[in-house]
């Protein structure tokens, strides 16, 4: 002990780990990140086979960082760190032009697809219509311009021209990534956050009614309401000391929205706008199964269900607008039969899921049974 005296600064170092593993400990488990708008990992299961097979050890390692004490404050001084060194990303997020940020996506588990793409597929093949079929592309799929030079990436705009041929078989394709492109100049994808904007949305949708066969709303006609100060998903993640804020867009559309046994009379839960996590203000965020109604009219269509994430909660507003019943139903937490799901009685049926979350969301397996 007389030794170790001679060392303090290892007694400091050495005390600091034991104290701070302690605390880790201690400390409850999250289940849900506010800063970085996801569900964490939980301890996993030790057996035999997991223990043997390896994937054990890789959740367990998921687990210790996404667990670990006061990581909201570690990536900040991270942050620091990577752009005192002028570094251009930090905590899987990259920095391109303008301000915009982007998530590092270069790889993932073809398993995942595969089996992603074949329940899509049986779903729209139990479909009481002919399903539509977006897939929406990452935002440095179509921001070209502002990606910084030999960004690692996966070829979007390859698989998506692949996956579309085989969609294309029992299912509409809507293929958005050209009509998104075209308007690559102009705002419609968050800087600080992975969705689309408001306006964004409103491309996609105008391709879908293109598709379907009605006349979309003209997006100038609706009122809007401006909310400034939206830092999103890749700020929470990076925390760049100088990233620009965003500006979110709600339209004001009249829509009643029933989640459960709780009925809202507005599209907008306007508490989450004093949040983080602002985009849930979108249709009251991501829910198993929601109905969404609007005033009824003859000359709308009758309903559309929608099975979607979460970039569709940006879009769905508008469909208000030539729908009387929108009934939304989220996979990552629906647990009911999707095959039970596929042949209730709707004028129209959109499937809308984001590219990276095809390739890698193993919840939208169950749109197979």
């Amino acid at each position: 002990m007389k030794e170790l005296r001679k060392y303090p600064l290892f007694l400091i170092i050495g005390g600091f780990i034991l104290l701070f593993s302690l605390l880790d400990i201690v400390t409850p488990e999250r289940e849900f990140s506010e800063n970085e708008n996801r569900v964490l990992a939980s301890m996993p299961k030790a057996t035999l086979s997991t223990l043997l097979d390896g994937s054990f050890a890789l959740k367990y390692e998921d687990y210790v960082s996404q667990q670990f004490l006061g990581r909201d404050g570690w990536i900040s001084i991270k942050s620091f760190g990577e752009l005192a060194l002028l570094k251009t990303e930090n905590n899987d997020v990259v920095y391109g032009k303008d301000g915009y940020m982007f998530s590092k996506f270069y790889q993932f588990d073809q398993t995942y697809m595969r089996d992603n793409i074949a329940a899509v597929s049986t779903f729209c093949s139990n479909a009481s219509v002919r399903p539509m079929v977006m897939l929406v592309p990452s935002a440095y799929c179509v921001l070209e311009e502002y990606l910084p030079r030999s960004l690692p990436r996966v070829d979007e705009s390859a698989y998506i021209r692949y996956i579309n041929s085989y969609f294309s078989e029992n299912s509409t394709v809507i293929n958005v990534k050209n009509a998104l492109s075209v308007h690559s100049d102009e705002y419609i994808y968050y800087r600080t956050d992975h969705h689309w904007t408001t306006y964004g949305a409103y491309i996609a949708y105008s391709q879908l009614a293109a598709t379907a066969g009605f006349d979309p709303v003209d997006y100038r006609s609706l009122e809007k309401t401006q909310v400034e100060g939206f830092l999103g998903t890749n700020y929470n993640k990076s925390k760049y000391i100088l990233a620009k804020p965003d500006t979110m867009v709600l339209v004001d559309i009249d829509a009643t929205v029933t989640i459960g046994e709780e009925t809202y009379d507005s599209l907008y839960n306007l508490e989450m706008l004093e949040k983080r996590d602002k985009y849930s203000a979108f249709i009251w965020g991501n829910n198993a199964y929601t109905v969404i109604e609007s005033e009824y009219s003859p000359e709308k269509r009758g309903s559309i269900l929608v099975v979607k994430d979460s970039f569709a909660n940006s879009l769905i507003p508008y469909l208000c607008e030539n729908y009387n019943t929108i009934t939304v139903v989220d996979p990552r937490y629906y647990s009911g039969s999707f095959e039970e799901l596929a042949s209730g009685r709707y004028t129209d049926i959109l499937v809308l899921l984001s590219f990276e979350n095809l390739a890698t969301d193993s919840s939208i397996a169950k749109l197979g049974f």
